[in-house]
Parts: structure tokens; C-alpha cells; sequence
């Protein structure tokens, strides 16, 4: 009964989280946005992740729509691009 009910919650978990972003545009637009970002400011991926404080290989990752970044990361890229529409980013 234990391993039903945990894969259960995972299993709605990753539901939540699909819906969730597919109401939002889903993760290719966004990351879109984010490398448009980085090309208009005529940055490489090296230099957004060390401006960001992040490891390179995590970078491409957000970028290429891979993972995405915490809360917490989304704070630390608003920091370290005031100018940039983070929300845009990452919220639509």
C-alpha cells in the first residue's frame, strides 16, 4: 500500500505540474524568451551563468528547457539582470 499511494502523489504531482505549465505557455516559449534575452545583450551562455551564479551545464539546461529554476534562482537572475523581464521569462 505504501509504494501505491507514493507513486499516486507522484504521479499527481507531475499532472499539477504539467497543467501548470502547459496554462502558461509551456517551457519552450519561455526558455525562448531567455535566450533571446541573452543574445540581445550579446552574452554567451557562460557568461549569463556566471552572472547569475549558476553552473554552466545547469544554464543550458534552463535554457534548452530541460529543468527549471527554483524560485530562489528566479530571485537571483532578477538581481542579476534588473533590466531583463523576468517575469515574462519565467512566468509565461
Amino acid at each position: 500500500k505504501k509504494f501505491f499511494k507514493k507513486n499516486t502523489w507522484q504521479f499527481t504531482k507531475s499532472i499539477i505540474y504539467y497543467e501548470w505549465t502547459w496554462k502558461r505557455g509551456g517551457n519552450k516559449m519561455a526558455r525562448e524568451k531567455l535566450r533571446e534575452y541573452r543574445i540581445s545583450t550579446n552574452k554567451t551562455q557562460e557568461e549569463m551563468a556566471k552572472k547569475w551564479g549558476i553552473t554552466l551545464s545547469f544554464y543550458k539546461q534552463i535554457e534548452c528547457g530541460a529543468k527549471n529554476p527554483s524560485v530562489e534562482k528566479i530571485k537571483d537572475f532578477k538581481k542579476a539582470f534588473p533590466l531583463a523581464d523576468a517575469d515574462g521569462i519565467f512566468l509565461t
